[in-house]
């Protein structure tokens, strides 16, 4: 497998990235994980809502900013690895912001599929991230679902 990842060209290793995140969000779509165009338009916008602050007997998953954060974050880098107009580079770098967006979410698999995915970019194993991204759609899928 690693050498015929290797023997790919720079251009050829997104196009397979490409095509995995497509198998996903046909997936993701499938299962209702995607975001409407309301809810892309209200991104980031002051709801007015409470912010769960420490301390409080609030659910930790409902209030878990970071997650919804990482989650958006991570919406947005999908479609542009999708639309293949992010090289391996910047799809890591973008990858990264993603992580540190999620790294202190409480929400399950949210911190650890940022992790996963990074670290399968960063290696250059796109199995590996095809099998993380598909899970942190998962967990983001829950996130969206609070």
């Amino acid at each position: 497998m690693k050498e015929w990842w290797a023997g790919l060209g720079r251009g050829m290793k997104t196009l397979v990235i490409s095509g995995v995140l497509v198998v996903l969000l046909v997936i993701g779509a499938l299962a209702g994980g995607g975001d409407t165009d309301e809810e892309l338009a209200t991104a980031g916008q002051d709801t007015g809502e409470a912010v769960q602050t420490q301390g409080e007997d609030n659910d930790a998953s409902a209030g878990d900013a970071s997650a919804r954060l990482a989650c958006g974050h991570w919406y947005n880098v999908r479609s542009d690895i999708t639309d293949g107009v992010l090289t391996v580079p910047e799809m890591r770098q973008k990858l990264q912001e993603v992580h540190d967006d999620a790294r202190v979410s409480e929400h399950p698999g949210i911190a650890e599929g940022a992790r996963d995915m990074l670290a399968a970019v960063t290696a250059d194993d796109p199995e590996s991230f095809g099998d993380a991204a598909g899970r942190f759609n998962g967990a983001c899928s829950s996130v969206d679902a609070l």
